[in-house]
């Protein structure tokens, strides 16, 4: 057998009809879901499915929501295909599930880890405004050219405003 590697994906890595899908044909995913929900003491896929379209819900619980996929995905793939990596590695969130997966930690002690992360992050930008977008169909050179000007104006207008704060 050929030796592979698996790296977990960190934040932003999720397809809710993914999931969906895959909740309702694999019996494991669904119970490392209930397995999950019991140590939190709350139902994390029911609540993530009622609440998919409240973007304050995936704020507040999409750490929780992809470190459990993230195993309950390699969970399952293990099952059917019996794989057997000789690497495993993560992409931040994604360390978390390496660990588990490699049997590092326990899958309730990471999930404890992570909560605890999650909450801290949150914090971290209590009261700042982020904006993520998604380009599609642009070309890459255009892109690249409105991100330089974007950056290059910020720098511009931090550099007066430190001017001014200085006089």
């Amino acid at each position: 057998m050929n030796q592979f590697a698996i790296i977990f994906p960190g934040l932003g890595t999720y397809n809710i009809k993914v999931l969906e899908a895959l909740f309702k044909k694999h019996n494991i995913i669904r119970q490392t879901f209930t397995e999950a929900s019991d140590i939190l003491h709350n139902n994390i896929y029911k609540d993530f499915i009622i609440n998919a379209s409240d973007p304050l819900y995936y704020k507040k619980n999409i750490y929780l929501i992809i470190f459990i996929s993230s195993i309950a995905i390699y969970r399952t793939l293990n099952k059917e295909i019996d794989i057997n990596p000789g690497i495993m590695g993560g992409h931040s969130l994604g360390q978390y599930s390496a660990l588990v997966c490699n049997n590092n930690i326990l899958f309730q002690e990471a999930l404890k880890i992570i909560k605890i992360r999650n909450q801290i992050m949150l914090l971290a930008v209590k009261n700042i405004r982020i904006l993520n977008l998604i380009i599609l169909g642009l070309n890459y050179n255009i892109v690249k050219r409105i991100c330089t000007s974007v950056s290059t104006t910020k720098k511009k207008y931090l550099s007066l405003l430190l001017t001014q704060k200085n006089k």
